[in-house]
């Protein structure tokens, strides 16, 4: 009498998987019209407001360093969030306008922070570059490999 206890939990998993592909298909072909494959991230002032509170920690800022970072920021922040909004764009001219909002960003903490602190947050951000040129090698490697 045993398989028959089990053949009946199978068939109502079976079932109920297939209950909900129709609602797993949908999903999915609704994320793919509205062109969001991802999750909804942080807005470009949540973005501005972590990396600007990690980097008055970071390079102990003064209380007007700190407010021009801010606003730094948010300016570019929301910059890079209109050129990831236009997705007809071609990606390397994506690519190209990001650069110059970086060399940008750069550019105005020259005139914020001091010498130390300027090196302080290069070093920062270089060591967090390479850190993500490795993730994505290994996000590649294991799209490859499957």
């Amino acid at each position: 009498m045993k398989p028959i206890y089990y053949k009946r939990h199978f068939n109502i998993a079976f079932l109920f998987i297939i209950a909900i592909l129709p609602w797993l298909n949908q999903d999915a072909q609704a994320q793919q019209a509205s062109g969001n494959i991802h999750p909804p991230h942080w807005s470009a002032q949540k973005k501005a407001q972590k990396l600007s509170d990690k980097q008055a920690r970071m390079l102990h800022l003064t209380q007007q360093q700190a407010q021009q970072i801010e606003n730094i920021n948010n300016d570019i922040a929301g910059k890079m969030d209109q050129l990831r909004a236009y997705g007809n764009q071609d990606k390397k001219a994506r690519m190209e306008k990001m650069k110059a909002l970086h060399e940008e960003r750069n550019n105005r903490y020259k005139t914020v922070l001091n010498a130390t602190q300027y090196q302080s947050w290069n070093d920062w951000a270089m060591k967090q570059h390479e850190k993500m040129k490795v993730y994505r090698k290994n996000q590649r490697k294991k799209i490859l490999n499957g």
